[in-house]
């Protein structure tokens, strides 16, 4: 078989599956939902094609790959890798999913940590430039002033010589 007949029934794999899959799912929302809701109500039509073509093109990919790595695939072989090429991509999200759900609890100990510092800043007295309170700047601005006349300031060329 040629490359494009390979992935034309790896593809046709695919589309087996999204369609199965598809039909389970509307199979299930008949029996637990009420008759009152249409099939619209159930059905996101642009989604669910996007999915479908998804699994489509991945089928095609997956027989590709396949065909390149082993003897030439048969139909059936190619319409069954195609099939089975989904599932494999959810067994490959699985620990995809948990590294998001490390980062996500990640984002929340970081958020509640910001929120913690913001309520710190708003019950804590005011800061000046230096970041230290309003109170403890004016008490070093009085000991500056109080030992202003007792220490000898020493200007940056100075500093090896006797300023007398």
């Amino acid at each position: 078989m040629h490359w494009y007949e390979v992935a034309a029934w790896g593809a046709l794999g695919g589309l087996v599956q999204g369609a199965l899959f598809l039909g389970t799912g509307l199979v299930q929302l008949s029996r637990e939902k009420p008759r009152k809701y249409r099939w619209r109500d159930v059905i996101d039509p642009p989604a669910d094609a996007l999915v479908t073509l998804t699994r489509v093109i991945f089928g095609a990919v997956a027989c590709l790959l396949v065909n390149q790595a082993s003897p030439p695939l048969s139909i059936p072989a190619a319409i069954i890798v195609g099939f089975a090429a989904p599932a494999l991509l959810v067994y490959i999200g699985k620990p995809l999913a948990a590294i998001a759900a490390v980062d996500k609890g990640r984002e929340s100990r970081i958020s509640s940590e910001a929120e913690r510092l913001a309520t710190i800043r708003e019950t804590s007295p005011e800061l000046t430039a230096q970041g230290v309170s309003t109170d403890v700047a004016d008490i070093l601005a009085a000991r500056r002033e109080g030992l202003a006349d007792q220490l000898r300031i020493v200007k940056p060329g100075y500093e090896g010589s006797d300023a007398s």
